[in-house]
Formats: structure tokens, sequence, C-alpha cells
């Protein structure tokens, strides 16, 4: 009888876990070759013209952001060739001051699609202001069919704790159609 109880107690647990799970609403626009789960709390923001959507989310006090780009291309060069490019781009990036590559590693998604992950720390001013904030940059890679990549770039508060998960998570969600 105990076995039993104790049977019953865990299968009683993992279907909590089941219910606390956010169910996913797939993010992906027609003409686009990926989708993924958007981080959650996050505002879409989509400019007329653009494929994609971009996500926002903004602090409580409205002074901070963390924001996620999203961008598709066709070329001609490897995923490492590619990771370079960025690279040589966010140093170049005139919005951003003393930017410094933290970290870089594979990123696979949880479906296995092979990617970059490219970490960044830099300044940059607030719009009207001289004051500088620390803010982190991460870039994803990824490689779509036919020379297709896929780049995310994430940006947020360097002492936001919360937001590199966030993003992370939502990166492992990614699906892209071959």
């Amino acid at each position: 009888m105990r076995r039993l109880t104790v049977t019953l107690f865990f299968i009683f647990l993992s279907s909590l876990t089941v219910l606390a799970q956010q169910p996913c609403k797939p993010y992906g626009p027609a003409g686009s070759i990926l989708s993924f789960c958007p981080p959650a709390g996050m505002t879409v923001k989509k400019e007329p013209g653009d494929l994609h959507a971009g996500f926002l989310k903004v602090s409580p006090d409205g002074k901070d952001a963390v924001v996620l780009v999203i961008n598709e291309s066709q070329v001609d060069i490897s995923l490492g060739e590619f990771g370079y490019e960025m690279i040589s781009s966010a140093y170049e990036d005139a919005s951003f001051a003393d930017t410094t590559l933290i970290n870089i590693g594979e990123y696979p998604t949880a479906n296995g699609l092979r990617g970059l992950r490219l970490v960044f720390l830099a300044e940059t001013a607030r719009k009207g202001s001289t004051v500088k904030d620390k803010v982190e940059r991460i870039f994803y890679l990824y490689e779509g069919p036919k020379g297709a990549r896929v780049f995310f770039n994430a940006l947020f508060p360097s002492a936001d704790t919360t937001a590199e998960t966030l993003i992370d998570n939502a990166m492992k969600t990614i699906k892209i159609k071959k």
C-alpha cells in the first residue's frame, strides 16, 4: 500500500509540472523559414515592410528594456564565417562603445539545430543623454536551407540577471524549415 501511495504521489507531482508549463504560441510569419516561442512577457513590435517583428519588454520604471530583433539573410558563407562577420559588425556599430566579446560558443536548439552564440558587453547612451549604460548583447546565429542564415540580436542591461535566461530559453525553441 505504501508503494502505491508513493507512486501516486509522484504521478501527481509530475502532472503539476505539466500543468505549470506555459503553453507556447509559436511565432513564425508567412514567408519566413523559422518559428520559435517568443520570450514570455515580451510585446511584439512590427514595422511596416519588415518580415519579422521585434520583441520588447520594458522594465516597470520604464528606464530599461530587453529587445530581441530577428533577421534572415541569404549568404554564401559558412556559419563560422557568418559569426566572424557578426563579431566585426558588433565592433563597428557606432551605437555602442567599449564593446568586448566575452563568450563565443555553440548553442544548439532543443531539437538539435546547430547554432552559435556570441556574447558582448558594451556601453550605449540613452536617447538624448550623455550618460552611458552597460548593456549585454547576445547574437544567436543559425543555419537555414540553401545558404539562409537566421540572426537574433538580443540587447538588455548588463545588470538584468533574468533577461539572459529568458532569451536563452526562447532560442532553444527555434525551428527552421528545410
